[in-house]
């Protein structure tokens, strides 16, 4: 699963979104945790600096997030800080707690370019 849902790739900062910021549930936090103590073990243990999403992977994932949120309260209309100057909001997770939680449960390395 995609740590993060943002548009713009910032490889050297896996960093916890804080609850309000998903779904509010400790759930999510605890999932993402997990998922970025996996991102940190595997930069140590391959000696690596950075893992950076690969672009055919992020922009499918983005757009689909965005698809979904779409009819939700986050885009609306209101404004709100969570929108972005175009509209477009990369904070908030469209799904459930228990979805946050699949898609986080393991690292996939497919989804990412090592960055020695």
């Amino acid at each position: 699963g995609l740590l993060r849902h943002e548009r713009q790739p910032f490889p050297e900062h896996a960093a916890d979104h804080g609850a309000q910021l998903r779904t509010g549930s400790h759930v999510d936090a605890e999932a993402q945790y997990k998922y970025i103590a996996a991102y940190s073990k595997t930069l140590l243990r391959k000696e690596l600096r950075h893992l950076d999403v690969k672009e055919e992977v992020m922009k499918p994932h983005y757009q689909s997030c965005q698809e979904r949120l779409r009819n939700s309260s986050w885009l609306s209309g209101c404004q709100n800080w969570h929108l972005s100057a175009d509209g477009s909001n990369s904070t908030r997770w469209p799904g459930f707690s228990f979805e946050y939680m699949l898609r986080t449960r393991s690292l996939q390395m497919a989804a990412y370019h090592a960055i020695a």
